[in-house]
């Protein structure tokens, strides 16, 4: 007895498989194959990366440096600023009221510091943000390119890390960014 080809049981079990196989790209293979497309690109550690220097050259930038008034640099912009220091000592800073002012400024710089440090310890969080968003809005192609064992790539697939980028400045991945400012 030979097993007919064109059988109802036979085309529904083929049906059944091929359905099985879709949903299985779709629900775990196809997120799978994009997580390790991530790490093949070494996304997190660019991004942490990237994301440090970022945070630190914003808060370097921000950063108002009031320049040290002592007697060297009152002999340079005051006629007789050797004559007066040589006569007073070091006492413009106590005298101008400068040295509250420098003391608040230090305060200010210390606590950007300590801004600056939380933003780089949450770049982690960002980057992996990025990478869950990417991989949940390009659900569909990445369950195509790994359902078809890889030979079909589509265009998403092919621009991964501009695609893990734009998440990257996506407003549910930017909420903590704890940026200095």
């Amino acid at each position: 007895m030979a097993i007919e080809l064109a059988s109802p049981a036979l085309r529904g079990g083929v049906v059944i498989a091929f359905g099985l196989y879709v949903a299985a790209s779709y629900v775990v293979t196809g997120q799978v194959v994009g997580d390790r497309m991530a790490q093949k690109l070494d996304w997190q550690n660019q991004c942490q990366l990237h994301l440090a220097a970022s945070i630190i050259e914003e808060s370097e930038s921000n950063s108002s440096m009031m320049p040290k008034m002592d007697c060297g640099t009152l002999s340079i912009f005051v006629p007789n600023g050797a004559e007066f220091c040589a006569r007073h000592g070091d006492t413009i800073e106590t005298l101008t009221g400068l040295k509250a002012l420098r003391q608040q400024q230090q305060a200010l710089e210390a606590r950007n510091r300590r801004a600056r440090e939380r933003a780089v310890a949450q770049t982690s969080s960002r980057c992996t943000c990025a990478v869950s968003l990417t991989l949940e809005k390009h659900r569909l192609p990445l369950a195509i390119h790994a359902g078809s064992a890889r030979l079909i790539t589509p265009a998403p697939v092919k621009n991964l890390g501009s695609e893990l980028s734009t998440s990257l400045r996506a407003p549910l991945c930017a909420a903590d960014s704890g940026r200095t400012g």
